[in-house]
């Protein structure tokens, strides 16, 4: 089978699994959301900001490192699984004894024990790691997909069952780490792969030299997706941090159910090919053209509906998440035209490009993000999208320089796409400015959302010949196989 008919029947499994993960979570979100408070979530969102931090220091970076490697695999996913364990379990450990003096800087003392209780998914997340490299690099996307269906039932069941049961913000945490032990299980179950006590030294040299690189692009990746949410606890409460980091979790949950499954079927496909950068460059057009075609409408209507609409999603104590989801769903919407930048980068063999754009990007977000909250979250959104727009323009002139990436034909991609959008937008604005609908909020809600959909696929009538030569390929490449 070629590596493209591997790479379209592996996107199909990953689609599949980001699906199942993605599909459960939200009813049991919801359900969470009308059981538990802003309050709760803020306080697991600190938590959760915590250990995935801590968390990305007890993988380094070795399981990219692995996915991307040609030779010596299995003893390089030796190298990978024990030094994974070894550094969860000390990474915990530390986090034990500085739980107290984080509850601390943000002035909430129930962290203390959340961090203490949370942080037991460092180690389990270290167990499956080398497992998960070596099914994606052999394009095992089929039993990923098993693995993610059956664990994205358990987090949920857990956490609404104790909900129910008064346990407030602690359900979410053992739903969370019942999940983690369930993903640990059946990765060892479905796997062939079994670690041996051996340790090569040069071979663990080698998956540093390169893991080192993916370890401080995820640290900058974790200071930009969480810096937002520290400074909103710290100045504007838990409260404030529970609407935000629930909206933040709405958008990217959609999101990423829409494209995630795509990025580690690429990173191996890219991976394979990293000496042909003409073909990936040529690669990295069609999927930016295709991400902007379906996440443009979609930022279009979060922005759009973001008041009345999506501001009484979740009844009245969530007040004010519609601001949030609107502004991060325009915001997330431009951002995947660039979403696959990074992982072809690491894909080549360049982890340090995404380190360092991401190094540079923080000398001004950090400073626009402090000033901003001090006006409030409204001022702050705003901020945010004024940064991602300057970040993607950094990234084209990156993918310039590096893959010889024409942002003429990039921009020429995305034109269809960006003109179907702004016609739905202004007919969607008139709609409800000339009361054009009259009916209950529900029943208003999906009028706009159908006659949005429908707008901007009329007026997107020139990518139909794209999509359908997409369409084309998924379904001969099923025939195929």
């Amino acid at each position: 089978m070629s590596l493209a008919n591997r790479a379209i029947q592996a996107s199909k499994w990953s689609a599949l699994g980001e699906a199942s993960a993605k599909v459960t979570p939200p009813l049991a979100f919801t359900i969470l959301a009308i059981l538990l408070t802003p309050e709760d979530f803020g306080v697991v969102a600190i938590a959760t900001m915590i250990t995935n931090f801590s968390q990305l220091f007890g993988e380094a970076g070795l399981s990219k490192a692995l996915i991307q490697r040609d030779s010596d695999l299995s003893m390089a996913a030796n190298v990978v699984f024990w030094t994974n364990m070894a550094l969860g379990i000390c990474v915990y450990g530390m986090l034990l004894l500085l739980s107290k003096p984080i509850s601390n800087i943000f002035n909430e003392p129930r962290v203390h024990g959340v961090i203490q209780v949370l942080g037991v998914i460092i180690p389990l997340t270290s167990f499956g790691s080398a497992f998960i490299s070596l099914f994606e690099r052999s394009f095992e996307f089929r039993i990923l997909f098993w693995v993610r269906l059956i664990t994205s039932l358990v987090p949920g069941l857990i956490s609404i069952g104790l909900a129910f049961g008064g346990w407030q913000y602690w359900s979410i945490i053992y739903g969370t780490i019942g999940g983690a032990c369930f993903q640990a299980v059946l990765l060892w179950r479905f796997s062939p792969w079994r670690p041996q006590f051996r340790f090569d030294v040069n071979i663990a040299k080698e998956l540093f030299a390169f893991g080192s690189w993916v370890t401080a692009e995820s640290v900058l990746s974790w200071l930009y997706h969480w810096a937002d949410s520290m400074l909103i606890a710290i100045f504007l409460g838990t409260h404030t941090l529970g609407l935000y980091r629930t909206g933040y979790n709405i958008i990217t949950m959609i999101y990423g159910l829409l494209f995630n499954s795509f990025l580690p079927v690429l990173y191996s496909a890219f991976s394979r090919m990293q000496n042909n950068l003409k073909r990936i460059t040529n690669i990295v057009l069609r999927v930016s053209k295709l991400f902007s075609f379906v996440s443009f409408p979609i930022a279009t209507l979060f922005f759009v509906l973001q008041t009345p609409f999506l501001d009484s999603l979740l009844g009245q104590k969530w007040n004010g998440i519609g601001e949030v989801l609107g502004w991060l769903g325009l915001m997330y919407g431009l951002s995947w035209t660039v979403g696959v930048h990074s992982t072809v980068y690491r894909s080549i063999g360049r982890p340090d490009i995404n380190a360092k754009f991401m190094c540079i990007t923080m000398l001004y977000y950090l400073p626009v993000y402090y000033v901003s909250i001090q006006f409030g979250i409204g001022a702050f959104l705003e901020a945010r999208l004024l940064m991602t727009l300057i970040s993607i323009l950094m990234h084209l002139w990156v993918a310039k320089r590096i893959l010889s990436l024409e942002v003429g034909a990039f921009l020429n991609n995305l034109r269809g796409s960006f003109l179907a959008a702004a016609s739905m937008a202004c007919f969607l604005f008139w709609m409800n400015r000339a009361d054009w609908i009259s009916a209950s909020g529900c029943i208003q809600f999906l009028s706009n959302v159908v006659a949005g959909l429908l707008t901007y696929a009329i007026f997107s009538f020139r990518q139909w010949p794209f999509l359908k030569e997409i369409a084309h390929s998924l379904l001969y490449a099923g025939k195929k196989n």
